[in-house]
């Protein structure tokens, strides 16, 4: 987790993995331990995650985190958000 606006209770989630890493299950485990804490423990109501958009992996991991497609940069980087349950109140 960066990008901290402990004002707005929002932080982004970043992940990158060693290729022989990759397929085991580490990120998703990680992501969803991280956006447990962001959400229950720290109150933040938001999480932010930018993906390359040929980044199939990535953007696999984001979609099983529950986060989903909020807008694309110019650049053609994907950006993915993940708001905390209904009824949360930071």
């Amino acid at each position: 987790m960066h990008t901290i606006d402990w004002d707005r209770h929002t932080a982004e989630l970043g992940y990158w993995l060693d290729s022989r890493a990759a397929g085991h299950g580490f990120a998703s485990e990680a992501g969803r331990a991280i956006a447990q804490v962001a959400f229950e423990l720290l109150g933040f109501a938001r999480l932010d995650l930018r993906c390359h958009p040929d980044n199939a992996r990535s953007l696999a991991t984001a979609h099983r985190l529950g986060f989903t497609v909020h807008d694309r940069e110019p650049d053609g980087t994907v950006d993915l958000r993940r708001l905390a349950a209904p009824g949360h109140c930071p």
